[in-house]
């Protein structure tokens, strides 16, 4: 039974991959039809499509239901390993309710960084000059302006001044929240019941 549950946590861990694949080469047009590409999409969007244009999961205009369907398999798949592990108390399930909501909270940071990081270097070698960055600065604007507004005092910041504080920022909040989380979930993890 241990072997059965082991292999079934694996087996989610891996969709939960391969749904991470599919949803970044979504946001490149020339993979987008591929056939693995079309292979992911038969397998994983079936999944994501229930997390998909949920309202309270649009930021800025970004989509972030998919983060919550792979975070809730990383959920599920640690679930299942603690079963098979014999570990499964109050303590486990709390901190897997904690992990959780970090690891939600910390998928949209990481997508941030992601955008900002590919947007500063769009920048950086001037080849901005397209109607799609035009459509996505409208959202970069609001989420580093808001990021970085509490460091400037609310004076304008230049645009490569904003996306590199903003990098900075977001990359340390993704690193110390991190250590606080997993030093939070180990302490409520010890819960004996």
């Amino acid at each position: 039974m241990k072997l059965i549950l082991m292999l079934v946590s694996a087996v989610i861990s891996i969709y939960a991959v391969l749904c991470m694949i599919r949803i970044i080469i979504t946001w490149i047009r020339s993979l987008s039809y591929s056939p693995f590409a079309r292979f992911l999409a038969g397998v994983c969007d079936p999944y994501l499509n229930l997390f998909r244009g949920k309202r309270i999961l649009c930021i800025a205009g970004l989509d972030f239901g998919p983060a919550l369907g792979i975070s809730i398999l990383g959920a599920v798949a640690a679930l299942i390993s603690s079963i098979g592990r014999g570990g499964l108390h109050f303590g486990f399930i709390l901190s897997t309710i904690i992990s959780l909501a970090w690891s939600i909270a910390a998928s949209i940071i990481s997508f941030f960084i992601l955008i900002l990081v590919i947007r500063l270097i769009v920048f950086l070698i001037g080849k901005d000059n397209d109607q799609f960055w035009d459509m996505v600065d409208g959202p970069i604007n609001q989420i580093s302006g808001a990021i970085i507004r509490p460091f400037s005092g609310g004076k304008p910041v230049p645009f490569k001044t904003r996306l590199i504080a903003s990098i900075i920022i977001l990359v340390v909040a993704d690193i110390v929240g991190s250590l606080v989380i997993a030093s939070i979930c180990h302490l409520v993890g010890l819960i004996p019941f």
